[in-house]
C-alpha cells in the first residue's frame, strides 16, 4: 500500500517523532535510530490501522537490536463511511454546520472524526473503525448577528459494524418546545475598545466533560440573546475579544423555559493568582491548569508569563482544585490543592523542577505450571496518588519503559494484551492482587520485573 504515513517515536526521555511514507511496494525504512525501543503507528486517509505484526492493535512497540534492523509489518483496512444530510425545520439544507464524532467507550480519545455540511446540507466522515459512537452537532453562532444561533440538534448514537457502511442519516432540529431562549442584559461591564461576548457552556456530565458551548455578542447597551438551548444547567461568562484575561464569571443558570428578562453582573474576581519560580530553568512551552475535585467544570487554564512566571485566572467556580503543569520538560514540586472561595483570589507561589526519573523493566506471563515467558505486546499501567494514569506497551521481548516520570508514589500493574486502557477503577480492581506499590525517586533509573496472568 503506497503513500501511507508511518511514524516512529523513540522511547527516550526526549521523544522525537519521525515520519516517512511507503513507496510503490508498500515498504518503508527508518535509519539511525538510537533508542532501544520505538513506538510504531501508521495512517492513510480513509483507512484504519488494525494490526502490527499480526497483533490486533492500533500501534505497537518494537525492540531495536544492537546490530541489524527491526521489522514491523502494518495492516491497514479501508474504514467505514458515515454520511448524511442536514436540514432545518422546513426541510431546507443547513450549510456550514460542524459535526463531531466521539467514541462512546470511556477514556477513548476525545474525537475521532468531524465534518462540515456543504451548501446541500451534505456531510461525510471517512476512515472509521468498527465501534459505537456519538454524533454531535456543534452549536454555531451566526456571524454578525448578536445572539442569533443555529438550531439545536440532539446527539445520535451510531454503531459502526465491520464490513458494513451505516445507512445515510437525516438530521433535523429538535422539535418545537425542546429548546429555549435566554435574553436580557449584562450590567457593569468596564468600558473597552474590544467587543464583549457572552459564553454559554453546559455544566459537565459525571465524567467532567463539557458537552458543548455557544455564545453571543453583547451589544453596546449590554443586551444579549441566545437561542436553541436544550433543558439543562449552564455556566455563563463574559469574554472580551482579544483578551483571555478579561474572562469573568456571570452566573450558573438552570434553563427549562424561555428567560427573556435576565439581568446579569460580572461576579467579583474569583480564582487564583501568583508566580512560578523558574530559577535558571527554561519555561519552554507549558500551561498551568487547575483541575476541580468534583465535575463542576472543565479544568481552568491560567496563562503563565514566561518572563516573570506570573499567572492569574479570575473567573473560576468556587470549589476545590489541584494544580497541574502541562510541560514536556518541567513538573510542579509538591503541587498544591486549593480551595477557591466566592469572590476571593487565592495566591500561590509554585516551584518547578526538571529532575525526572525513569522506569523500565520486563513483563512475564506465568502459566499454571509456573513457567514464564515474555509478555510481548502487552500493557503496563502506572497510576499516581491523584489517580492519573500513564500507559506503556511492551515490545517483542516483553520490555517496557516510562522514560520520564515525576518522582513520587505509584501503583503499577501489567496485562498481557495490547489494548488495555486502564483509566477506570474497575480495570484496576479486577487485577488488585497483582498491583504493586512503588516509590520513584528523582534522578533514578528504576528497573522492575512484573508478572501478568495468562
Amino acid at each position: 500500500m503506497r503513500d501511507a504515513r508511518v511514524l516512529v517515536t523513540q522511547q527516550t526521555s526526549e521523544p522525537r517523532p519521525r515520519q516517512t511514507w511507503t513507496g510503490d511496494d508498500g515498504r518503508y525504512r527508518f535509519d539511525d535510530l538510537d533508542a532501544e525501543q520505538v513506538h510504531v503507528q501508521a495512517d492513510l486517509a480513509g483507512y484504519v490501522l488494525i494490526a502490527v505484526d499480526g497483533v490486533a492493535s492500533q500501534s505497537a512497540v518494537k525492540a531495536i537490536p544492537e546490530d541489524g534492523c527491526a521489522t514491523a509489518d502494518i495492516e491497514l483496512e479501508r474504514g467505514r463511511v458515515l454520511e448524511g444530510w442536514m436540514t432545518d425545520a422546513f426541510g431546507e439544507p443547513l450549510q456550514d454546520q460542524f459535526l463531531q464524532l466521539f467514541p462512546v467507550e470511556p477514556n477513548a480519545r476525545p474525537m475521532v472524526g468531524g465534518a462540515v455540511s456543504d451548501d446541500r446540507g451534505y456531510f461525510r466522515i471517512v476512515g472509521l473503525a468498527p465501534g459505537e459512537y456519538e454524533l454531535r452537532v456543534r452549536q454555531r453562532v451566526v456571524s454578525g448577528v448578536p445572539g442569533q444561533t443555529a438550531p439545536q440538534f440532539e446527539s445520535r448514537r451510531i454503531a459502526i459494524v465491520a464490513g458494513q457502511d451505516p445507512p445515510e442519516l437525516r438530521l433535523s432540529p429538535q422539535s418545537e418546545g425542546s429548546s429555549w431562549t435566554i435574553a436580557g442584559r449584562v450590567e457593569g461591564l468596564p468600558e473597552s475598545a474590544g467587543r464583549w461576548y457572552l459564553t454559554v457552556e453546559t455544566m459537565p456530565d459525571s465524567g467532567g466533560r463539557i458537552l458543548w458551548g455557544t455564545g453571543a455578542m453583547i451589544s453596546d447597551d449590554g443586551r444579549f440573546n441566545v437561542a436553541g438551548l436544550p433543558t439543562g444547567d449552564y455556566l455563563l461568562r463574559t469574554l472580551r475579544s482579544g483578551s483571555g484575561s478579561d474572562l469573568r464569571l456571570l452566573a450558573s443558570l438552570h434553563v427549562a423555559e424561555d428567560q427573556r428578562d435576565l439581568v446579569l453582573r460580572p461576579q467579583p474576581p474569583t480564582g487564583v493568582q501568583g508566580t512560578i519560580d523558574f530559577g535558571k530553568l527554561d519555561p519552554g512551552r507549558l500551561s498551568l491548569s487547575f483541575v476541580p475535585d468534583e465535575p463542576i467544570g472543565r479544568p481552568d487554564d491560567a496563562y503563565v508569563d514566561p518572563a516573570t512566571g506570573r499567572f492569574e485566572h479570575k473567573a473560576m467556580l468556587p470549589g476545590r482544585y489541584r494544580a497541574e503543569l502541562r510541560s514536556e520538560t518541567l513538573y510542579l514540586v509538591d503541587p498544591p490543592r486549593i480551595e477557591v472561595g466566592p469572590g476571593a483570589m487565592t495566591t500561590l507561589e509554585l516551584a518547578v523542577s526538571d529532575e525526572f526519573a525513569s522506569l523500565r523493566g520486563q513483563v512475564r506471563v506465568v502459566d499454571e505450571s509456573g513457567s514464564a515467558r515474555p509478555a510481548a505486546h502487552g500493557s503496563v499501567g502506572l497510576r499516581g496518588v491523584e489517580r492519573q494514569v500513564q500507559i506503556s506497551r511492551t515490545d517483542d521481548r516483553g520490555r517496557f519503559v516510562f522514560p520520564k516520570v515525576v518522582p513520587g508514589a505509584y501503583e503499577i500493574v501489567a496485562w498481557p494484551t495490547p489494548n488495555v486502557m486502564p483509566f477506570d477503577e474497575s480495570t484496576w480492581n479486577a487485577v488488585a492482587e497483582r498491583v504493586l506499590e512503588i516509590t520513584i525517586e528523582a534522578g533514578f533509573d528504576m528497573e522492575l520485573d512484573l508478572k501478568a496472568a495468562p
